[in-house]
């Protein structure tokens, strides 16, 4: 997939279920391993029915850095495992 605009996600702070908070607790945790960043909400937009709200965001550059640190893992593993 090529990114060539921000992707955004917004997390709300409490579902109100708790497999739902769980759920959206590892989503958050897999997302900002994987490059994406917490930015500043708007005062506006940061509180909701259901809680305090984050977003998160992933632009091109970090999409790119991300695939290029996976891609050298594999390489590097390949390498370590003598598999060339």
């Amino acid at each position: 997939m090529k990114l060539t605009e921000p992707q955004y996600r917004d997390f709300s702070g409490t579902t109100g279920d708790p497999r739902g908070d769980a759920y959206n607790a590892r989503e958050k945790a897999r997302l900002l391993s994987e490059g994406w960043e917490e930015i500043a909400l708007p005062p506006t937009d940061k509180v909701t029915s259901l809680g305090p709200k984050t977003r998160l965001v992933l632009t091109p550059e970090k999409a790119a850095e991300f695939g290029f640190k996976k891609e050298w893992e594999k390489l590097q593993k390949r390498l370590s495992t003598d598999k060339l």
